[in-house]
């Protein structure tokens, strides 16, 4: 009996709200396992950053041309795996994502909200604290993501996202 063979053309998207460590995490991840990370937020068209800067959350129409060019992007990688940070946190933007030809596998950074907004407090990023309940009451964790904690220290959600990825993707 042979061992099972590594699943390919996987892209595994840490989601969660912002400052949650998906950024952290997922580059930290593909650098340990040699995949390729991508950051979604380098994908935003300027006008979605304005209006996050400005205060004002997305709706799922400002989410189209980002979560397209995600996409494009994903289905043109010959990589056989893809790590991609990105809040994911509607439906809208998991359908994008779910119709890139690979076998896609959700793992969510859990978080409380008041340890949310202190790390978005400490932070540069162009999303302001403020947006922090908006994007809670838009996020829709899919039933089969992996929840991880992530007030957990870095290499211990690492760990646990690498054992969930051999259970379900022979990773």
């Amino acid at each position: 009996m042979s061992a099972a063979q590594p699943q390919r053309h996987a892209l595994i998207v840490v989601m969660g709200v912002s400052g949650c460590g998906k950024s952290t995490i997922g580059a930290s991840l593909a650098r340990a396992n040699g995949w390729v990370f991508l950051e979604g937020d380098d994908f935003h068209p300027a006008a979605n950053i304005a209006k996050m800067s400005s205060g004002a959350p997305l709706t799922d129409e400002d989410r189209g041309a980002w979560i397209e060019a995600v996409r494009k992007t994903v289905i043109a990688s010959d990589a056989a795996v893809i790590v991609l940070a990105c809040s994911a946190l509607t439906p809208f933007v998991r359908d994008g994502l779910n119709q890139t030809g690979r076998n896609v596998c959700y793992i969510h950074l859990s978080t409380d909200r008041v340890d949310m907004a202190a790390r978005l407090e400490a932070r540069d990023h162009f999303m302001p604290p403020d947006l922090l309940p908006s994007q809670y009451a838009a996020l829709s964790v899919p039933d089969d993501a992996a929840e991880f904690d992530a007030s957990a220290p870095p290499d211990v959600i690492i760990s646990g996202i690498s054992a969930h990825l051999q259970d379900v993707l022979n990773l």
